[in-house]
């Protein structure tokens, strides 16, 4: 598990910023942490492309762009409503865990 930044998130895929470079065509799954969900939630993900990034922090080096397989209906809930509370004015952080299925 590789612990990432969720930069931009939408209902087909995300931004992620990570330490570890992960290869365009990876399956993986995302594990978000959103602030108005009970509890954690993973969606399988395949990893669209990688591109080295510059850190002016020194923590993350790279930014993945993944597209979600598929989203529950459940989980088509939680980020609509999340988009709402950020549209609104507040913006919150989403944290998120990598893990690799094939490595």
């Amino acid at each position: 598990m590789v612990d990432a930044q969720a930069n931009n998130v939408s209902l087909s895929g995300a931004l992620l910023s990570s330490p570890v470079a992960f290869e365009p065509g990876e399956e993986v799954v995302v594990v978000f942490n959103v602030p108005i969900a009970r509890r954690p939630f993973s969606i399988p993900a395949r990893v669209i492309r990688t591109v080295l990034a510059t850190s002016t922090t020194g923590g993350w080096r790279y930014e993945l762009g993944v597209q979600y397989f598929h989203l529950s209906s459940e989980l088509l809930k939680i980020f609509n409503n999340f988009f709402v509370i950020c549209s609104r004015g507040t913006s919150r952080e989403i944290d998120a865990q990598v893990s690799f299925n094939n490595r």
